[in-house]
């Protein structure tokens, strides 16, 4: 068998229909196994964090880890769909119960960003309020 990369491998632990014999996974070398385990161990992570970290240690046997995994995923049919799904962050945009032109004014003072309005509004709500109530106070004098 040719050398077998991580994706080749990933296909072969969960049964993937060209690779539907499960009797590839013998073939496989330890050396194949230990050199595709930090990128499989990572992308196990995605779903199975606790166990992931587990077998993430310098002293660990990386075949073994594998053959672990494989074990886990024996029944498995196809690809699972978090597999290839990357880590998404979100952004929520918090509303505000100041208004737009006293957020301006406290934007062109202190020549601030968007997000670290959203912050100051988060996290510094009533000084964020009280900064404003005093530059209004001072643009009026």
């Amino acid at each position: 068998m040719a050398k077998i990369d991580f994706i080749t491998l990933g296909k072969i632990i969960f049964g993937e229909k060209e690779f539907a014999s499960r009797d590839k996974y013998h073939l496989v070398s330890d050396e194949e196994k230990d050199s595709a385990f930090f990128k499989l161990n990572r992308k196990f992570a995605i779903k199975y964090l606790k166990q992931a970290q587990f077998f993430n240690n310098k002293n660990i046997n990386k075949a073994s880890a594998i053959d672990v995994w494989y074990q886990i995923f024996y029944t498995t049919k196809g690809t699972p769909d978090w597999w290839w799904k990357t880590k998404q962050t979100t952004t929520v945009k918090i509303k505000s119960n100041i208004n737009a032109n006293d957020l301006k004014i406290i934007k062109d003072y202190y020549n601030l960003k968007e997000n670290d309005i959203d912050f100051l509004n988060k996290y510094f709500n009533e000084k964020l309020k009280e900064e404003i109530k005093r530059l209004k106070k001072f643009k009026k004098e």
